[in-house]
Formats: structure tokens, sequence, C-alpha cells
């Protein structure tokens, strides 16, 4: 299922955060404090397959349970990695496997987080930090975009003012 608690699936830009929880309590708690407290725009899925099958609205980050029914955070985490192999997955779990854990960091998962108190901050944290690579990414893209667009006035000035001066 679903849910969005600010604005509609077609108006989220690039400050989609995807929440992957089948605790509903848990997954409504941490929506409600990653929109409060961030520009993140949360949707929130049960399992790893609903997802999967929304990836096409391109979030700037998925935070992954471990236990999740159908496929586990593992599994969900290698598929999106085949998907969409730079977007950064963070995984938010009771499972204190530690070889699971640097299984999973070698294989570019983004962070690796405890359900603890403070765990809701740490996100805040990794969201901003994501937030402000997407804005810096941003800025490179519509700088080059600026040369590009002088670059081709310049060059179709040369022309017109070699065709007005031969």
């Amino acid at each position: 299922m679903i849910n969005s608690n600010k604005r509609g699936i077609t108006d989220i830009h690039n400050n989609l955060v995807f929440i992957v929880e089948d605790n509903e309590l848990y997954s409504l708690m941490l929506e409600y404090t990653l929109s409060n407290d961030s520009t993140a725009q949360c949707i929130c899925f049960k399992t790893g397959e609903e997802c999967i099958e929304q990836l096409q609205l391109d979030p700037v980050l998925v935070i992954l349970d471990y236990w999740l029914p159908g496929m586990n955070g593992k599994e969900a985490f290698e598929r999106i990695r085949q998907i969409k192999p730079q977007l950064p997955v963070v995984l938010l779990t009771r499972n204190q496997d530690l070889k699971l854990k640097k299984e999973l960091l070698k294989k570019g998962l983004y962070d690796y987080l405890y359900k603890e108190e403070d765990a809701s901050k740490q996100i805040k944290n990794i969201i901003s930090s994501v937030m402000d690579k997407v804005i810096r990414r941003e800025q490179r893209q519509t700088n080059s975009m600026r040369i590009i667009i002088g670059v081709i006035f310049l060059i179709a000035l040369l022309i017109v003012f070699m065709y007005v001066y031969r």
C-alpha cells in the first residue's frame, strides 16, 4: 500500500524517500518524523515488491526494513541495486547480524542502521546528506547547460559575423 501524507504521487519531485516497512505503526512514526523535520516527501510500502514496482518515481533514498513479507530486505536491496545502481539504500532493522551488515555494505548499501531511539535522527542526517548531493548534482547540470548554451550562442554569433563580413 502506498501512503503519502503531504502530496499526491504525481506532485513529488526530487525529494522523494521510500520507506519500506511492514510494521504500520513504525512506518507511520518514521514517515511523520521525517516529513515534519526535513524536506523529504515520504511514500510508505509494506513489501519490497511494492517498492520495486514504484522505482520509476525516482526516489533519492530508500529506507528498507530487513524482515519483510515476501522478499526480505537483502533481496529487495539486491533487486534495487540491479535496477538503480546509484540509488542510496539504508537498511533499518533489528537484525544485528554483523556478517550480513558487512556483506551488504560491501555490495553498496549506503548505511545499516539499528532500530533504536536515535534511528530517526540518523536517518534525518542521511536524508540531509543525500539531498545536499542531489542539489550539488543539479547545480552542476545547470552550470553545464549554461556553458553549452553559451558556447552555442558564441558559435552562432561567429557564424553570423563571418557571413555578414565576407
